[in-house]
């Protein structure tokens, strides 16, 4: 679960994905009450960590919003 702040807008959402070999693919998902909204990402794995992108523009009620940006993660030790 993480969570994403930018100005007025604010989502928490939970990663759902698979890995195969190193490619790792899945949505970044935020849900409420009434809607779920799934942002697609990719990236790789490596015994480093993990980077993944994305790059998506939601639409809704004549409202668009784009959310773009990579998360990288590493193991703390």
């Amino acid at each position: 679960i993480g969570s994403c702040t930018a100005g007025i807008l604010g989502f928490t959402y939970i990663i759902e994905g698979t890995q195969t070999d190193a490619l790792v693919v899945g949505d970044l998902v935020a849900e409420n009450a009434t809607d779920r909204v799934e942002t697609p990402f990719e990236g790789s794995r490596d015994a480093e960590g993990i980077v993944v992108s994305f790059d998506t523009v939601h639409e809704s009620a004549g409202q668009r919003v784009r959310l773009v940006g990579t998360i990288t993660a590493s193991a703390v030790e």
